[in-house]
Parts: C-alpha cells; sequence; structure tokens
C-alpha cells in the first residue's frame, strides 16, 4: 500500500517563546500602572485634584442660582443704568443681624482720648500718655474724609493702594497695646466723602441725569450710598478694621450738600435719609459680626439747620430711634459752646437715643463730661506730654 505523504509539524517554540515575552511585558506594564495609581491617591496632587472638583461642582450649582437673577438684573456700567437699591430683609434675618450692644463699649462716664496723626507716629508713647491722662479708651481714625486710609491695610485692590497714607501706622499693634493696658479701642471711618474710591471704583460715584460724575462745589467727587460698589467698598475695609476694635464711628453718612447738589440723579424711592439709614444699619451688621460695636457721627448743623439736613440726607434720626437697637451718635462739638446751647442741642436729639460727645478743646478731662448731661461718654483730644 502506498504511503501517505505528510507535511512535517510545523516548529513551534520561536512562538511560544515571543508569546512568553508579551505576557511578561503585559504583567510589568500592569503592575507599573498598579503602583502609579498608588502613588497618585496618596499623594498631595490627588487631595488638590478631587478638591478642586468639589469646588467647580459647587460653584457650577452657585452659578445656576445666580444666573436667573443676574439675567434679570442685566448688564452694562451701573453709572448709566438705574440705582442699585437695597433689598428687603426677612423678620428672621433682622433679628439675626442686630448690631452689638452699645452697652459692651458704653457705661457712665467713658473718657476717650482721640489720637491726631502726629500721636500715631509713636503709638507706644501716645497709649501710655493716654493711660497717664485718665482715659477708659483711645479713639483713631482709620479713614478720613475725602478717603485716605491712615492705618495700614492689606486689602490689595486698587483704590486702597492709592488711598492708602505714606506714613500708615500699624492697627494691629495699637490694638495690642490698648489691650495691654486696659484700653478700649475705637476706630473712626469716613464713609460716602470719599473722592479718592469715588475716582478709582467704577460704578460707585455720584453722577448728574446723563451718567456723567457729580462734582461738588470743591470739584470732587463722592461716593453714591445708592450704589452697591460704594457699599461694598466700605464693607471690605470695616470687615478688616473690625477684628482690631472695641467699637467704630461711621462719620460723613452724607450726600454732598456745597456747590450744585440739585444736578444729583436720584432714585424716587427710598429717600435719601432712609438710605443713608440703611447703608449705617448694614455697615453696622458686618462689624457686629466682629464683636464691636457701632457709633454713628452727626454734625450739630444738621440738629440746627434743616435745609441742610434736608439737602444732606441727614435727617434718619427719628428713624434711627425707632429701630429695634438704635445705633449711638456722636455729637461733634466745638468745645466753645455754652452750657446752655449744649442743654438745647441735647434737646434736639430723640430721647432714646444714647449721646456721646466729642469736642476739639485740647484742654479737657473727664471731669468735662459734667458739662454735658445725658451724655454717655465725652471724647476729646489727647493731651501733649
Amino acid at each position: 500500500m502506498p504511503r501517505f505523504e505528510r507535511s512535517p509539524a510545523p516548529y513551534r517554540g520561536k512562538r511560544r517563546e515571543q508569546g512568553l515575552r508579551r505576557l511578561i511585558s503585559f504583567l510589568v506594564g500592569l503592575a507599573l500602572v498598579a503602583l502609579l495609581v498608588i502613588w497618585l491617591v496618596n499623594s498631595p496632587l490627588w487631595e488638590r485634584i478631587t478638591h478642586r472638583g468639589q469646588e467647580e461642582s459647587a460653584g457650577s450649582e452657585v452659578t445656576e442660582e445666580q444666573g436667573q437673577t443676574s439675567s434679570s438684573e442685566g448688564a452694562g456700567e451701573p453709572q448709566t443704568g438705574e440705582k442699585d437699591l437695597p433689598s428687603e430683609e426677612t423678620d428672621s434675618q433682622k433679628e439675626s443681624t442686630l448690631p452689638v450692644d452699645p452697652a459692651k463699649v458704653l457705661a457712665a462716664g467713658k473718657y476717650f482720648a482721640v489720637l491726631s496723626r502726629e500721636d500715631t507716629a509713636s503709638l507706644e508713647e501716645a497709649v501710655q500718655r493716654a493711660v497717664a491722662q485718665g482715659a477708659d479708651g483711645i479713639m483713631v481714625d482709620l479713614k478720613q474724609s475725602g478717603g485716605e486710609i491712615l492705618y495700614r491695610s492689606s486689602l490689595g485692590e486698587e483704590a486702597v493702594v492709592k488711598a492708602l497714607s505714606s506714613d500708615p501706622y500699624s492697627l494691629e499693634e495699637l490694638s495690642a497695646l490698648c489691650w495691654q493696658h486696659d484700653l478700649l479701642l475705637i476706630g473712626r471711618m469716613s464713609t460716602f466723602s470719599d473722592s479718592l474710591a469715588a475716582s478709582h471704583i467704577a460704578g460707585s460715584y455720584l453722577t448728574v441725569e446723563s451718567g456723567v460724575a457729580f462734582l461738588d462745589g470743591y470739584n470732587k467727587r463722592n461716593l453714591d450710598p445708592y450704589r452697591e460698589a460704594a457699599l461694598a467698598y466700605l464693607t471690605r475695609l470695616a470687615e478688616e478694621a473690625a477684628p482690631y476694635l472695641d467699637g467704630m464711628i461711621l462719620s460723613d453718612l452724607t450726600f454732598p450738600s456745597y456747590g450744585k447738589p440739585y444736578l444729583i440723579a436720584l432714585p424716587q424711592s427710598p429717600d435719601k435719609g432712609s438710605q443713608l439709614l440703611f447703608c449705617a444699619q448694614e455697615l453696622a451688621r458686618v462689624v457686629s459680626q466682629q464683636g464691636a460695636a457701632v457709633w454713628i457721627e452727626f454734625p450739630v448743623r444738621a440738629l440746627t439747620d434743616a435745609s441742610y439736613a434736608s439737602v444732606s440726607g441727614q435727617t434718619y434720626l427719628s428713624a434711627l430711634s425707632e429701630s429695634e437697637r438704635p445705633l449711638p451718635v456722636v455729637l461733634k462739638l466745638s468745645g466753645a459752646e455754652t452750657d446752655d446751647t449744649v442743654a438745647r442741642l441735647m434737646g434736639l436729639l430723640p430721647e432714646s437715643l444714647t449721646v456721646i460727645v466729642e469736642h476739639t478743646l485740647k484742654e479737657s478731662s473727664a471731669e468735662d463730661l459734667a458739662r454735658f448731661p445725658g451724655a454717655a461718654a465725652l471724647l476729646c483730644p489727647l493731651q501733649a506730654s
């Protein structure tokens, strides 16, 4: 029988070797990937990645919530649009944001030494003089009329940098010195009489009907109490300074009265007095969250000159006195008023308001408080050594 010729079986050894090499390479690569994953999960980079993801997720939710609000507000430069009007608070919000009780800082017979710019050049010496003078506390200017910032602010925005004094004092150091000597520390902040901020913050200044900046009789701009950007700037400064203070005085809560104020573009409501009071209460809320009390400086002229009070918007004392926790009022005198004049001025204030008197006479002491019946405290210049 013929033999069937069969092809020889192919040689497979080399293919097996190649397959084995591929398998080993795959396993090595898989092990390297596993080691890389383990390293990544246990490294700080993983925390950053996951944290950023959480922030982006939260941010997208906030953006969605704000989207509906922003779409209704519209776009464009605030100075050419409608004024930013305050929103109504609920009763529960008002209850939780009441100003700090003035009794936290004020008590009968309190006497505060007012530091000048020259006094802040040597803080330790100024505090020692206040102690020797028998003062219960110190009052210092944080921001002056016109906008100059006198303390060393760490806010880096352009408006603050442009307004910062060439020789600012350390509010932190002054606070530590007052605490060391058991002195109260009060800071005074000018609010809307601020031409520096009004020149560097878009959408913050008063305008005429055409949208052009209003210039007062001194050819200066002023912050607009109706503008959100103006109040936000003051809020940032108040938040920064308040932790170092026992109290803060808000001064220049006013509209310009010198020049041609009738040219200022104003909404029909709320009226100027109501808007100024709203701003004061908003700033008081922010400062109170830092544990400090708030006082309002009120000029004598607004008590005696009804026309001036109307133009400047300083007509809010009655509404202030009817609030649940009225802010105390600082009445600034020259110090040269007669006792009869002082008594008449004190009688023009609503009875429910706590009154602090400030006068500018250098020759003063705690005993001078007796000249101002009904006053809870006296502010007067720090005496020379």
